[in-house]
C-alpha cells in the first residue's frame, strides 16, 4: 500500500512539473537600447564627430552588446544615421537611430535678399538696391558665396552671361566677421574685387537676417572705391 502510494505521489510530481513547466510563457521582449548622448546631433563640416554608444538591458539575459553600424562624412554637408542594435539569447531584436547633422555654419545666410544695398564713397548717400543670392558650400565649412554682389551687373537687365558678379566668402562662427576666401575676385566688365574689411559681418543672426560687406574694388581703368553691401533677408 505503502509502494502504490509512492508512485501515486511521484506521477503527481512530474504531472504538476510538467504542467508548471508547460505554463512558461516565450520570451518575446525585445532588448531596451538607451543611447548615449543624444537621439538627434548637429556638427559644422570638419568638426569631428565622437561616438558615444548606447547600453542594452534585457528582461531575461540582462546586459547585451551592442552593435553599431552607419558612417559619418563630417566633409560632406548631409543627414547620417548611426544604428545600434541588440539581439537577445531568444532572437528578439532592438533597433535605435541618432541622427547626425553635417552642416555649413555659414547655412543660416542662404537664400534670396531682395532689396540688397550698395553705397560706395566716404560721403556719398546714394544707394543701388538690387537682389542677391547666398548659397553655402557642401564641402568647406563658413564659406559662401553672393551671386549678383553689389550690383555689378546693373544696368543690363536682365543681365547678360558672364556679368553676375559672385564672390566667395568666409564666415566665422565665432568672431561673426567675414572675410574674402581669396582675393582679388573678378566683379565682371574688367572690375576686381581688392580688399574685405574687418568690419564686415553679421549684423544680426536672427529673423531678418542681416550682415554687411565693407569692401574696396577697382574698376578696369584701375581705380579705386570703397564700398559697402548691406544684405537682409
Amino acid at each position: 500500500m505503502k509502494k502504490s502510494n509512492f508512485y501515486l505521489a511521484s506521477i503527481l510530481i512530474l504531472g504538476l512539473s510538467s504542467m508548471f513547466s508547460s505554463c512558461k510563457k516565450d520570451d518575446t521582449n525585445a532588448p531596451i537600447i538607451t543611447l548615449v548622448g543624444d537621439s538627434e546631433i548637429t556638427l559644422d563640416l570638419q568638426t569631428p564627430y565622437q561616438e558615444l554608444g548606447a547600453t542594452a538591458i534585457d528582461d531575461e539575459d540582462g546586459e547585451l552588446i551592442v552593435e553599431i553600424s552607419g558612417d559619418v562624412d563630417i566633409n560632406l554637408k548631409g543627414v547620417y544615421t548611426i544604428t545600434y542594435t541588440a539581439t537577445d539569447e531568444a532572437g528578439n531584436i532592438a533597433i535605435e537611430d541618432r541622427i547626425v547633422n553635417i552642416v555649413n555654419s555659414a547655412d543660416f545666410l542662404a537664400g534670396n535678399y531682395i532689396n540688397a544695398k550698395d553705397s560706395c564713397g566716404p560721403t556719398s548717400n546714394e544707394q543701388a538696391l538690387f537682389n542677391a543670392i547666398v548659397t553655402t558650400s557642401d564641402t568647406d565649412n563658413g564659406k559662401f558665396s553672393i551671386s549678383n554682389f553689389g550690383a555689378f551687373n546693373i544696368p543690363a537687365n536682365p543681365p547678360q552671361p558672364g556679368e553676375i558678379a559672385t564672390i566667395n566668402l568666409i564666415y566665422n562662427k565665432q568672431t561673426n566677421k567675414i572675410t574674402a576666401a581669396d582675393l582679388p575676385q573678378n566683379l565682371t566688365g574688367g572690375a576686381s574685387l581688392t580688399t574685405v574689411y574687418p568690419s564686415s559681418g553679421v549684423l544680426s543672426l536672427f529673423n531678418p537676417v542681416t550682415f554687411k560687406i565693407v569692401y574696396e574694388w577697382v574698376d578696369n581703368t584701375n581705380q579705386p572705391d570703397i564700398c559697402t553691401s548691406t544684405y537682409t533677408k
